[in-house]
């Protein structure tokens, strides 16, 4: 692959924990990380459980500072370093080109759920009604029930509230998307609807880079993988 494909460059990247209310003990979640994702593939991390790999793609959306080294992306036509970049900019580069799924939806009680899907447009200046629509069209492909889209997802079971979390982050047009387990909680039917979902994000040429302990999926979104192990030093 050419390296203007290159949408994100990890180097020498350290994350280091400091547990202030237990003595200051210091555990090194990982060091050395080097790894480069391209435009229109999906990167698997894999790894055994506390192998590090959701604190890794938290890092790269700048949920946690790391320690050292550096993340390169592509933003507004410049490389930009993450790990340097004031926090200003991240909420820019979050609003603008990197999505983020995690495991878990937390939202404003309230607000409902349609709302919250069609967020990121909002943030972006698409008109409401575009948004609105765009959103209702995520909800009835994720299988959310119409009669739920205008009550808070906070009483939702954990499918539910899983499948509102994706519609929310997969409803914009990220160049970079991170997914940590984007099908826990899901059955088959809905597993099928975020396979999709990720292959119309790779046609569409964006980069992601993503952790899925489902096994079907996984083999079935892989352009490359890489192993924790094999790309950084862990310590236990």
């Amino acid at each position: 692959m050419v390296m203007d494909s290159v949408y994100l460059s990890v180097e020498k990247l350290d994350k280091t924990f400091l547990l202030h209310n237990q003595n200051k003990t210091r555990i090194n979640a990982f060091k050395d990380i080097d790894l480069k994702a391209y435009r229109g593939e999906c990167l698997v991390i894999r790894g055994e459980s506390g192998s590090g790999k959701s604190t890794l793609l938290k890092t790269l959306y700048g949920n946690y500072l790391a320690k050292d080294g550096h993340i390169f992306i592509q933003h507004r036509g410049a490389r930009v370093d993450l790990v340097r970049s004031e926090p200003r900019k991240i909420m820019q580069i979050r609003k603008e080109t990197i999505g983020y799924v995690s495991q878990f939806l937390r939202v404003v009680p309230r607000v409902p759920c349609i709302n919250i899907v069609a967020e990121p447009l909002l943030e972006r200046g698409v008109d409401q009604a575009i948004a609105l629509e765009k959103a209702q069209t995520l909800l009835e492909r994720l299988h959310i029930p119409s009669h739920l889209w205008n009550l808070s997802p906070v009483t939702f079971s954990g499918g539910e509230q899983q499948r509102v979390n994706l519609a929310h982050g997969f409803i914009a047009d990220y160049p970079i998307l991170l997914l940590d387990e984007p099908t826990a909680s899901l059955d088959a039917m809905n597993r099928d609807v975020v396979t999709e979902l990720i292959h119309e994000k790779k046609a569409q040429g964006v980069a992601l880079i993503g952790i899925f302990h489902d096994a079907h999926v996984r083999e079935s979104v892989a352009d490359r993988y890489v192993d924790m192990h094999s790309i950084g030093t862990l310590t236990p």
